[in-house]
């Protein structure tokens, strides 16, 4: 531990202090070389690629043309990458949901999760979770269904292995990692 003097009064204070026990002045601590060098290299990539930019779009005053196949295949991607965004937002809600359910929401895990768009159910996600209880011990991974709204559980909700059979392994698509 080093002693140092505080800029606001002079007291001498531990280099470690976030403040001066005499004044209350907070303890400015230098920025290190590494944190200038990260933030030089990040305005040299900001300014580097506004300068790309720039010049592109002096060279070229028209967009270059799409074929009929380029612009299908856009088409495709845009629909593909919009698909994927209502999975991952649907995901993010069914977890949600699940983990402000639990008597720990913070200490909630997931694995098997997975979007399944089925007949029976329309847009859900399956998978299974873990949670604190209120001992905070994890009591075992168990089933959930979502579809954002409405949430069933294993151990709350009787008929959940029916729904699980209709929903979640009939239809399955394809398994989804968790996010």
């Amino acid at each position: 531990m080093t002693l140092i003097k505080c800029k606001a009064c002079g007291a001498k204070i531990s280099n470690k202090a976030k403040t001066c026990p005499a004044c209350g002045e907070s303890a400015a601590k230098k920025t290190s070389f590494v944190t200038w060098g990260v933030l030089l290299i990040i305005v040299l990539i900001v300014y580097g690629g506004s300068r790309s930019e720039s010049t592109s779009s002096t060279n070229s005053s028209e967009p270059p043309e799409l074929s009929t196949q380029q612009q299908a295949d856009i088409k495709t991607l845009a629909k593909e990458r919009a698909q994927r965004s209502i999975e991952i937002e649907l995901t993010v809600k069914a977890e949600r949901s699940v983990s402000e359910m639990m008597k720990d929401p913070d200490s909630t895990k997931f694995k098997n999760v997975f979007f399944n768009n089925t007949k029976a159910g329309g847009d859900v996600v399956c998978g299974n979770f873990d949670s604190k209880n209120s001992l905070g011990a994890y009591s075992g991974y168990k089933r959930f269904i979502s579809n954002g709204k409405t949430t069933f559980i294993e151990g709350q909700d009787t008929n959940i292995a029916d729904i699980w059979t209709k929903i979640c392994l009939k239809e399955k698509q394809q398994p989804q990692t968790t996010l």
